[in-house]
C-alpha cells in the first residue's frame, strides 16, 4: 500500500479497523452488551480502541496497564493453587 502511494496514517486506520471487526465477530456471540473493559496489549492502541467502540456501539474501558491483567489473572491462580 504503500508503493502504490497510501498515506501511513490510513493504511494504520485500516489495520486498527480491521482487528476491530475481528474482535467484534468474536464477542457477537453476547446477546446484550454491558460493560465492556478491553484488557493485553492491544488496548494500549487507542486506534483500534476506538474503533472497537464504534463497531460495538457502546463505551469501552481500558484498565490503566491492560497489558499486566493476563498476567495478574495467571500470578493469582498460580499463587491459589499453590496454598490449595
Amino acid at each position: 500500500m504503500i508503493a502504490d502511494g497510501r498515506l501511513v496514517a490510513d493504511i494504520v486506520h485500516g489495520l486498527n479497523k480491521s482487528v476491530a471487526v475481528k474482535t467484534k465477530a468474536l464477542a457477537g456471540c453476547v446477546k446484550e452488551l454491558g460493560t465492556v473493559m478491553m484488557t493485553g496489549g492491544v488496548a494500549n492502541n487507542k486506534g483500534v480502541v476506538s474503533e472497537l467502540e464504534k463497531q460495538l456501539n457502546t463505551k469501552i474501558i481500558v484498565p490503566e496497564h491492560p497489558e499486566f491483567c493476563g498476567a495478574l489473572g495467571a500470578a493469582i491462580a498460580a499463587a491459589e493453587a499453590w496454598h490449595k
